[in-house]
């Protein structure tokens, strides 16, 4: 019964967190903006908090967080034909970023390194996205190719400021009572179970004996 609740309480959490980084995400992105007017798109630094959130809360809440705030900023800027295709876009770049990362530290390997190489690998996924989209909708590889320049200067920004996020964060102290266990690098998860006893303390013991004697009375 106890680790049932435990389960719905760890999966609350995630939810919360998630909703909560959706919102930053949308916020990030939405404050800062570059027009675009080839591509009727913008630039912006919004990719930096999905790297931070794909490296330290994993795929799937990198995923939610990118997908769904991404598209809520794309909505509320008035960019609503591009958050179908940013919903998903966004959301791969996250979970790419997620998975590496968590595939990283469950093999003990150099997680800021590999947070890296995901973040890039995530930016990749991104650009290459947003690419198909807009030969989708404009029909028109030149244009596609001229807002893939843009998406160069973004994902590269944004690479600089998730590296330097994650890397600041993951150092806080207690961090990893917010993030969850399973985003720990692989030494950090080995905690020191206490040894039951295998005696019974005196107390349990006379308590016993007490009752077995009031039940031969």
């Amino acid at each position: 019964m106890k680790k049932r609740f435990k389960t719905n309480k760890i999966s609350t959490k995630k939810i919360i967190i998630a909703a909560l980084l959706s919102a930053i995400t949308c916020v990030v992105t939405f404050a800062i903006r570059v027009p675009v007017p080839a591509t009727q798109g913008y630039i912006n630094i919004g990719d930096s908090i999905i790297f931070l959130c794909g490296a330290l809360l994993g795929p799937v809440i990198g995923f939610v967080a990118g997908g769904l705030g991404s598209c809520l900023a794309d909505v509320f800027s008035g960019y609503v034909f591009w958050a179908p295709f940013t919903l998903i876009i966004k959301g791969l770049e996250g979970f790419v970023t997620g998975i590496i990362v968590y595939l990283a530290k469950k093999f003990n390997l150099n997680k800021y390194l590999f947070a890296f190489i995901a973040m890039l690998l995530g930016g990749i996924v991104c650009i290459t996205g947003y690419f198909i989209a807009s030969v989708i909708i404009y029909r028109s590889a030149a244009a596609a190719w001229f807002g893939v320049i843009g998406d160069l200067i973004q994902i590269s920004v944004s690479l600089v400021l998730g590296m330097l996020l994650t890397v600041s964060i993951s150092n806080i102290n207690g961090i990893e009572k917010l993030i969850g266990e399973n985003n720990l690098p692989a030494e950090a998860k080995k905690i020191k179970t206490p040894k039951l006893e295998k005696n019974k303390p005196d107390d349990v013991q006379s308590g016993k004996s007490i009752q077995d004697e009031y039940v031969e009375n």
